[in-house]
């Protein structure tokens, strides 16, 4: 049955600050906390420890009610901080100098509550480095540990590059198997680290080219059980035959080697080294190959318990050895089987709960982590630690996963993990692929600890890398890919299709997943423009140079932000913008300022593109977008360019942006225009503005202005200066 992680994390959280939470009771109790870490409350803590208590006393309900969305975990995991917190505020002193074992209580109380708890993860981290003995942990060390665990560990117990001397072994030995054997003693296998004079094993042909520190180790954990059999370790050093690793098996009864030998003398054993596989006291063996399991442990239910989440059936560590003379490789597997990703609509943005069903999605797949010396840690079916499944699996007949992506990436301070999916479904002829979307784990180690404690957990819905579009319809084929950027919850890219197999049409997306005020759902515009049209006479020498067009759900027009745009070039990103890929910053900056997102409003338009003479010596750009829905407006957008008498002697240069507003609701008509960058005779600058205003409502008025007003003229309110 799977345990939900976070119940099972707080839990284990109760019994970890429990000396806090008793420190100040009497009798035997009372002394947890000196019993555990050897210090005791200073002075004046007690109003720290009645904060403590009083966040303390809340784990019990949270125990009883875990989490169920995302939103819960994160309130668990602030409770959690502030749990730290008020520990970090009570004073403690060493009881006396001698008792002292460290000077970080957290810390001391982390690691006696592993020793006490949970043994074998004590042991297993000191075995990496992780831990310190008495108080030292270096939580660092993870992130070292998943990049180069080899050199971790080099780094450790190698106190020269070679194994040259026994001496050199001894010291190898020294550190490394007392922590081995106490580690194999946590699973019920005796483990001694002995000397070969006391081991009571005869080590025969290979006695002289070891070192004299052995890891004893018996493989049947029953005392009383007759004839035991086992292994022992030792390591040759380079001065004394340079075998390596020696693994002398003895007893009776034969292990899980692939081995033919007889185990009745210890004289018949492998070694494992810089020289190849060599075998002892047998013959015609060139192979040990082994697969034993290790551990097994239930499984735990990873994120909410209704919303997204990671379910794994069983934990499974199995070990692999396959020693060739020529070709060594040994390694680990953690198999997290059966490994359920599921997905809940709810926990994403505006978009993908209207693209996702409400029901959610939920689908099986193959999940397991290896470690080998060959291939460093990677994921099962994946070349390292990131990897994508292809899997196709329909759900509903409308949703398809295409796959599911691993990652777990790390540098000098964070480990994330995610888990993730890439789903598909049709609207329509068109296919949405919404690109890797699941949870997401960010690990930090802070210096001053985090909301666990010793380390600082961000566990969240990891939202999609972006969404990919294709469309296929008898007369429109094309797609595109619009990328979400998590800062501003937005998808931005471009489109490219082609109608009618003769016209190619390029557009750029913009969407937005929050909605004002909260609301769910999402806000889309779209521009559009047909590339490499071939111009179309339309008599007295103007042609049609260009088309596209403007649509936009749940969003409006800001007439100011417009009429503030005209000088800073604003309509460069809307009529037919130049090099849409290398401006799309300012691009984007520009529809969402001028397009903002406003719930009931669409707006949809043509654009045009029309010049006169050959070559063009008036261009003029315009667009006519209306506006449906919650208000009916009409906006035109325009951008005239005038250069003669030719492109390459511009005697005069005329260029004007300018923009109109007709207001349905209002009766009211707006235009205003700006001169810029124009000049005549090369030489003299050309400036100017004008502006219309027009009302035939409740107070009828017309003003026009090109360039000013009279000053005796009272212009209508809110007329531009």
């Amino acid at each position: 049955m799977k345990e939900n992680f976070q119940q099972t994390l707080l839990m284990e959280l109760k019994l970890l600050l429990l000396p806090f939470a008793v420190a100040n009771e009497s009798d035997v109790t009372g002394r947890l906390l000196f019993n555990v870490t050897g210090w005791e409350l200073a002075a004046g803590t007690e109003n720290s420890l009645g904060a403590f208590r009083q966040v303390y006393a809340q784990l019990d309900d949270l125990i009883e009610h875990p989490p169920k969305t995302l939103t819960d975990v994160l309130q668990v995991l602030n409770t959690v901080d502030q749990l730290y917190s008020a520990a970090r505020q009570i004073s403690a002193q060493p009881a006396a100098a001698a008792e002292e074992i460290g000077k970080d209580l957290i810390n001391s109380i982390v690691i006696e509550y592993l020793k006490t708890w949970h043994p074998a993860l004590h042991d297993f981290l000191t075995l990496l480095t992780v831990i310190h003995p008495p108080t030292e942990i270096a939580l660092n060390r993870i992130t070292e540990l998943v990049k180069d665990p080899l050199k971790v560990l080099r780094a450790e117990y190698l106190q020269s590059p070679e194994l040259t001397s026994a001496q050199d072994v001894d010291a190898f030995t020294d550190k490394l198997f007392p922590r081995l054997a106490a580690l194999l003693a946590d699973f019920d296998y005796h483990s001694e680290y002995v000397s070969k004079t006391t081991s009571g094993l005869n080590f025969g042909e290979v006695n002289d080219q070891i070192g004299s520190g052995i890891l004893r180790t018996f493989l049947q954990p029953d005392f009383e059980t007759e004839n035991r059999y086992g292994v022992a370790l030792a390591v040759s050093p380079k001065a004394l035959g340079d075998l390596g690793l020696v693994v002398l098996p003895f007893g009776e009864v034969v292990p899980e080697w692939d081995v033919p030998v007889d185990l009745t003398t210890v004289s018949a054993g492998f070694a494992v080294g810089p020289n190849g596989l060599k075998f002892f006291g047998t013959s015609g063996a060139n192979n040990v190959n082994a697969g034993p399991s290790l551990i097994e442990l239930p499984g735990y239910v990873i994120g909410s318990a209704d919303g997204t989440r990671l379910e794994v059936g069983q934990f499974h560590l199995s070990g692999a050895l396959d020693l060739k003379g020529s070709d060594q490789e040994y390694g680990l597997l953690l198999a997290l089987d059966p490994a359920t990703l599921v997905i809940a609509a709810g926990d994403g943005d505006g978009f993908l709960q209207a693209v996702l069903p409400r029901e959610g999605l939920r689908v099986d797949f193959d999940l397991a982590i290896g470690w080998s010396n060959k291939r460093g840690f990677y994921f099962r079916a994946g070349a390292g630690l990131e990897v994508e499944l292809p899997l196709q699996v329909t759900l509903f007949g409308v949703v398809t996963i295409n796959s599911i992506y691993l990652a777990i990436k790390t540098d000098d301070s964070n480990i994330r993990m995610a888990v993730a999916g890439s789903v598909s479904t049709h609207i329509g002829p068109l296919q949405a692929v919404v690109d890797q979307i699941g949870l997401e784990a960010n690990f930090t180690f802070p210096e001053q600890n985090g909301n666990l404690g010793i380390a600082d957990c961000d566990l969240h819905f990891k939202p999609p890398k972006g969404v990919g579009l294709a469309i296929e319809a008898p007369a429109v084929v094309g797609g595109g890919f619009l990328q979400f950027d998590p800062q501003q919850g937005q998808y931005s890219g471009f489109l490219e299709l082609k109608i009618a197999e003769r016209i190619s049409v390029k557009g750029f997306g913009l969407l937005n997943t929050h909605l004002p005020g909260g609301g769910k759902g999402f806000s889309l515009v779209i521009l559009i423009f047909v590339e490499g049209f071939n111009p179309i006479p339309l008599g007295l020498g103007f042609n049609l140079a260009g088309i596209g067009g403007l649509l936009a759900l749940n969003r409006t027009f800001d007439e100011n932000a417009l009429r503030t745009g005209l000088k800073q070039h604003t309509l460069d990103s809307v009529l037919f913008p130049q090099d849409p890929i290398r401006n799309a910053p300012q691009i984007i900056s520009n529809l969402n300022r001028v397009f903002p997102p406003a719930t009931g409003h669409h707006l949809f338009g043509p654009m045009v593109q029309i010049t006169w003479g050959t070559p063009a010596l008036i261009t003029a750009e315009i667009a006519v977008v209306l506006e449906l829905g919650a208000r009916r407006r009409l906006l035109l957008l325009a951008q005239v360019l005038c250069v003669l008498p030719r492109p390459e002697h511009d005697l005069v240069r005329i260029q004007m942006d300018a923009i109109g507003v007709v207001d349905f609701d209002q009766g009211t008509a707006a235009l205003d225009a700006t001169l810029y960058d124009s000049r005549l005779l090369q030489k003299f600058p050309l400036t100017g503005d004008m502006a219309l205003r027009l009302s035939w409502q409740s107070s009828p008025n017309f003003a026009l202005a090109v360039g000013g007003l009279h000053p005796a003229f009272n212009p209508p309110p809110n007329f531009p200066k």
